[in-house]
């Protein structure tokens, strides 16, 4: 079961908190012209990148940058998930070095810096929800404030590690193949072929 916990948005800028009771399975791996800022509120969850997996629990963020190949698949869980819009990087005034870089990452963060990550989160909600006066300026001013605080913490936070187990091996296998004969007009028998595996 799935339910909506809070979704608003400003010009260029989208937020969506939900709860999942049951698994969800991101339908297929996809890429978009937005970057997404994806937190980890509750539960745990696998997120896979460019070919990569990462198994995540609560206090994890993910940034992925434009173009970007990813999925996720988690059990029960709750998110925030942040659609960012890249023209509107003019209002965020300094670079930040994350989005100027536009490179995917995954970060585990401890007790203290989810704390700190998630209080800048509910400052964006509270703008959201009450709408005071300048709202979206202030919207776009603490998710400036988070995206310092991610960008400059994330060298010196746990990077989210890549899984180890055969299951997820084998699915970044498949990903990888995908991604390098994605114009092919493949079948299951191509692809277990081309992997030494069952197409089941």
């Amino acid at each position: 079961m799935e339910e909506l916990l809070f979704s608003a948005g400003i010009p260029g800028v989208s937020f969506d908190q939900r709860h999942r009771s049951e698994r969800f399975e991101m339908g297929m791996v996809h890429a978009h012209a937005f970057w997404e800022l994806y937190y980890l509120l509750a539960g745990e969850c696998v997120y896979f990148i460019e070919g990569k997996s990462y198994p995540l629990r609560a206090g994890a963020f993910v940034f992925i940058g434009t173009n970007c190949l990813h999925r996720t698949v988690a059990d029960t869980h709750e998110r925030i998930l942040i659609e960012l819009d890249p023209a509107c990087i003019q209002a965020f005034g300094p670079r930040v070095a994350m989005l100027a870089e536009n490179r995917s990452l995954a970060v585990q963060f401890n007790e203290q810096e989810k704390a700190h990550v998630e209080a800048f989160l509910q400052c964006i909600v509270g703008c959201l929800r009450e709408k005071p006066e300048e709202y979206a300026a202030k919207v776009r001013l603490y998710l400036f404030c988070l995206l310092c605080y991610v960008s400059d913490h994330a060298r010196s936070a746990q990077a989210a590690t890549q899984a180890a187990t055969p299951k997820h091996r084998q699915a970044e296998r498949v990903i990888r193949y995908l991604e390098q004969h994605y114009a092919a007009n493949l079948s299951l028998d191509d692809i277990a072929g081309a992997l030494f595996t069952s197409k089941y």
